[in-house]
């Protein structure tokens, strides 16, 4: 994670919804590399787990499952969701917030660790 949240909160909350890494911006090139690098030996090493994932819910509303879909499938932001489905952020921040309750998640983050599409 490379974020520009620094306090030991946020730190500590990164590293609780999964984080492996968490790097405060401006992060140096050189530092970064080594942290991917150091990552890849410790993924490649690692013995393969069958994934516990599991399909969003199919009885979610259909505009709850397009925004959950975008959401695990993409990096697009509110915006850019709003624009491929032709509403208003307002509205995409308000169906996510939907999709979270019924889903039983509390950011982006879980709902990638718990589903996939």
């Amino acid at each position: 994670m490379v974020t520009a949240r620094v306090s030991l909160q946020d730190r500590m909350a990164g590293y609780g919804i999964g984080a492996d890494i968490y790097l405060p911006k401006p992060v140096e090139a050189g530092e970064l590399v080594a942290a991917v690098q150091s990552l890849g030996r410790r993924i490649s090493s690692a013995p393969l787990v069958s994934q516990t994932l599991q399909p969003l819910p199919a009885a979610l509303p259909r505009r709850l499952q397009e925004i959950g879909d975008l959401l695990l499938n993409t990096g697009c932001a509110i915006k850019d969701i709003a624009s491929r489905l032709g509403i208003h952020e307002g509205t995409v921040r308000k169906h996510i917030e939907r999709l979270y309750r019924a889903v039983g998640v509390n950011s982006r983050a879980e709902l990638s660790n718990r589903f996939r599409s």
